[in-house]
């Protein structure tokens, strides 16, 4: 079993349709809930014939979602948020890309990732 999912551009759009589909109970089957998903420059996907996953209650799956000021698609991942309950969001000064750890304050990704893997351990 794997804790989480983490993905990048297409990847991260990947990632919620996935946490999504768990939630929804139509992916994964027995495999343990997800304690996170981190989305990096993503967005939500838009097949038509999913959109039932984003309008639910919202994705319960804790989120760390990363983008750039200067991604010319960060409206994208800026929207994506809002299908998530409560997401937390990290900024860097750079564009479309995987940002250095020197770019970002890493001490809200440590606390992230505290807080989502010890409270899946307590349920």
């Amino acid at each position: 079993p794997f804790d989480g999912v983490l993905g990048f551009s297409q990847g991260a759009g990947m990632s919620l349709y996935v946490a999504s589909k768990q939630e929804q109970g139509e992916m994964l089957g027995e495999h343990p809930a997800l304690k996170f998903a981190v989305i990096i420059a993503g967005f939500r996907p838009r097949d038509v014939d999913h959109q039932h996953l984003w309008e639910a209650q919202g994705l319960r799956t804790p989120t760390l979602h990363i983008w750039g000021a200067q991604d010319v698609l960060k409206y994208k991942s800026e929207e994506a948020t809002t299908f998530c309950q409560e997401p937390l969001v990290i900024t860097h000064a750079a564009g479309h890309k995987v940002p250095s750890v020197k770019t970002f304050d890493c001490d809200q990704v440590d606390a992230f990732f505290a807080t989502t893997t010890n409270a899946a351990n307590e349920t």
